[in-house]
């Protein structure tokens, strides 16, 4: 895992809000936001399920 000034956090945020976003607003299938972002189906779970709590800064 790499840390570039807080570049990971940053990518993260950006991951989560998408996710967020196709399935709360345009009510994309987890599957299908596995495929479109290019991230394991398990990271969109995890974040569907509210399991990670965004990162305010």
């Amino acid at each position: 895992m790499l840390l570039c000034g807080g570049e990971r956090v940053s990518i993260e945020v950006d991951i989560y809000e998408k996710i967020r976003h196709l399935y709360e607003h345009e009510g994309k299938s987890q599957r299908a936001i596995s495929k479109i972002l290019g991230v394991s189906r398990n990271t969109v779970k995890k974040y569907c399920d509210g399991s990670h709590c965004r990162t305010a800064h």
